[in-house]
């Protein structure tokens, strides 16, 4: 949900889902294919339900592990001496 990247999730990444909302909707669409992405609640479009989400989680951070898939982490290893 840090939409904007900045490792936090506040209200730049509502307000980027704002605005694109208000962009789609002038243009009488749902949603447009390069902000799929931005439908959080994956209702095919885009909507105040995926604005909330992201304000549900306001303050949180984020970290490069939570981006990476799980198979993808690398266990801890203890190093011996």
């Amino acid at each position: 949900m840090d939409i904007t990247g900045n490792g936090v999730i506040n209200d730049s990444d509502a307000n980027h889902v704002i605005v694109e909302w208000i962009r789609q909707f002038e243009a009488g669409r749902c949603i447009g294919p390069v902000y799929a992405g931005y439908d959080l609640d994956q209702s095919g479009c885009l909507g105040i339900a995926d604005v909330q989400m992201i304000l549900s989680r306001w303050g949180e951070t984020t970290s490069g592990a939570a981006l990476v898939a799980p198979d993808q982490l690398v266990e801890p290893r203890l190093i011996s001496s």
